[in-house]
């Protein structure tokens, strides 16, 4: 566990994805961050946590997602 990343930190790596977006890395073509290229406009709005058992931890099966476990 790394105590630098966590959700709605500021990025400080280019290739870490310091605040658990999805979005890292360097676009090739311009030399900005992904992170810049896709987030530069937009503000953080949060985390959303939809339903009690996601929110408690409980897991849904995989049997559930994939058809041929039923």
């Amino acid at each position: 566990m790394d105590r630098f990343v966590y959700p709605g930190r500021k990025t400080g790596s280019k290739i870490i994805d310091n605040d658990c977006n999805g979005i890292f890395g360097i676009n090739t073509k311009t030399g900005r961050t992904y992170e810049h290229d896709f987030c530069s406009n937009s503000t953080r709005l949060g985390v959303v946590v939809i339903g009690d058992s996601a929110g408690a931890h409980f897991s849904i099966p995989e049997k559930f997602f994939n058809a041929s476990m039923i």
